[in-house]
């Protein structure tokens, strides 16, 4: 429609509420999308609740393999080192007795062997 200075006169499509109808269809639509909207974040974090739960069994699950392996390798260390232990003990002890053995077949030659240690240790001592 014409105005008293020659233009048209339109109303703005986006000024005042919508009426009728189409603000109906509007507003459904609205509400249509914003509970298509929360049902998309709802399952957003039902999947990221379940990728949660399984990350953190495959964490528990490799810290149990890891923990494991720990102990198997700590018991193989203590094994190994008793076994260690066991053979130095054993060879002290076949020194010792060839010690023994030495003195009591060659007496005058350890007490010569214990007065030149004890005089060297003296010499060291002493500086």
């Amino acid at each position: 429609m014409a105005s008293a200075n020659g233009r048209e006169n339109r109303e703005p499509l986006t000024s005042g509420p919508t009426q009728g109808p189409a603000a109906s269809i509007l507003e459904r639509s609205n509400m249509s999308s914003t509970a298509s909207s929360n049902d998309d974040v709802a399952e957003l974090r039902r999947e990221i609740s379940r990728l949660s739960g399984l990350v953190s069994d495959m964490a528990q699950t490799r810290y149990a393999k890891v923990k494991d392996q720990a102990a198997g390798v700590a018991q193989e260390v203590v094994d190994r080192g008793s076994e260690l232990g066991e053979e130095a003990y054993r060879r002290a002890s076949a020194m010792e007795r060839e010690v023994e053995r030495s003195i009591r077949d060659r007496p005058l030659t350890a007490v010569a062997l214990a007065a030149t240690a004890g005089y060297l240790l003296g010499l060291f001592s002493r500086r």
